[in-house]
């Protein structure tokens, strides 16, 4: 009984590993987000270190009209693209893909769709080789 109870308590001082990015550079990583305000579609991006953000009303959410507002936004080269994993920028997204191979040095962070508080514990990765 003394044992199974020593068991538990370990179990309980074992602590979850999680994956921690760190960002020391303006441009290292950019979030980006498609949102709904009074019905219209607004696309919003955020430099992660200095936070600095851009905002866009878009005519529609097509994946055309989301990556040529990116372009808009941020027409320059960056490290990291974090979004979820939405439609728009889905990885079998190719629109999306061929702004990621002209526009990310690194590569492109997904999370789950609706619940970026999980961005840190269940991210997927696709590095450019």
């Amino acid at each position: 009984m003394t044992r199974h109870q020593l068991v538990d308590a370990e179990k309980r001082l074992v602590r979850r590993k999680y994956h921690f990015f760190e960002w020391d550079n303006p441009d290292d990583l950019i979030q980006a987000d498609l949102t709904r305000f009074n019905g219209i579609p607004l696309l919003t991006m955020e430099d992660d270190h200095s936070r600095k953000g851009w905002a866009l009303r878009l005519k529609d959410e097509k994946d055309d009209t989301v990556v040529e507002g990116m372009k808009n936004l941020h027409d320059w080269n960056y490290g990291n693209l974090l979004t979820d994993n939405g439609s728009q920028f889905s990885r079998r997204n190719s629109v999306m893909k061929k702004y990621c191979d002209q526009y990310l040095t690194d590569k492109h962070i997904w999370t789950s769709v609706h619940h970026p508080h999980k961005q840190w514990v269940n991210c997927l990765t696709s590095r450019k080789d």
